[in-house]
């Protein structure tokens, strides 16, 4: 790929955003390379922060309580182990 890239092209700086994030290696435990990682990283947090019903985000009239939060995570993993457990048997 690279070296169909470097005909395309006569310089680093003319190759596209999503062309160079293609055809970048993958880093180990990754489906996608750095300046993808790092862009799908940035729009998550943006897109997290953005929307005040999240339930991270304190503060606010209808935030969870710390000790919501904890029950709701008890729960869904008590349900997940059931069906898990359910199916396994």
């Amino acid at each position: 790929m690279i070296a169909g890239i470097t005909t395309l092209y006569s310089s680093v700086d003319d190759i596209d955003l999503y062309t160079g994030g293609l055809a970048e290696s993958v880093t180990s435990g990754n489906i996608v390379g750095p300046t993808f990682s790092c862009l799908i990283g940035e729009h998550f947090a943006q897109v997290k922060y953005a929307d005040r019903y999240f339930y991270e985000l304190g503060n606010q009239a209808h935030s969870f309580t710390s000790g919501r939060i904890s029950g709701i995570f008890f729960f869904n993993d008590s349900w997940l182990s059931i069906n898990v457990l359910s199916i396994l048997s």
